[in-house]
């Protein structure tokens, strides 16, 4: 019931509630949430807050997607640049599955 009502109202809260609750998500390792991680990846990547795209990106890592690049040998949410690499990096490569 709590996951349902932070689904339905997520994009109404503010980055730092944003940013908690894809923290709170992404410790559920719940496979079904994976489609609202990578919308909402794609969402914080337009925005200026770089903790909720890392957060995102550590939820997609637990379910075992490929968001960090191969060559990187830790993360951290300051590395913004490199987060913002992945990311895109990472929904980009979905566009290339659908156009193949």
């Amino acid at each position: 019931m709590i996951i349902v009502a932070i689904l339905a109202h997520l994009e109404d809260l503010d980055s730092g509630y944003r940013s908690a609750a894809y923290w709170a998500l992404s410790k559920r390792h719940d496979g079904s949430l994976l489609a609202h991680f990578r919308s909402w990846l794609g969402h914080e990547l337009g925005q200026e807050e770089p903790n909720g795209l890392f957060q995102l990106m550590i939820a997609l890592d637990n379910l075992n997607e490929p968001v960090f690049a191969g060559d990187r040998t830790g993360y951290a949410y300051h590395e913004i640049e490199l987060n913002r690499r992945d990311a895109k990096r990472y929904l980009t490569s979905f566009d290339r599955e659908d156009t193949d």
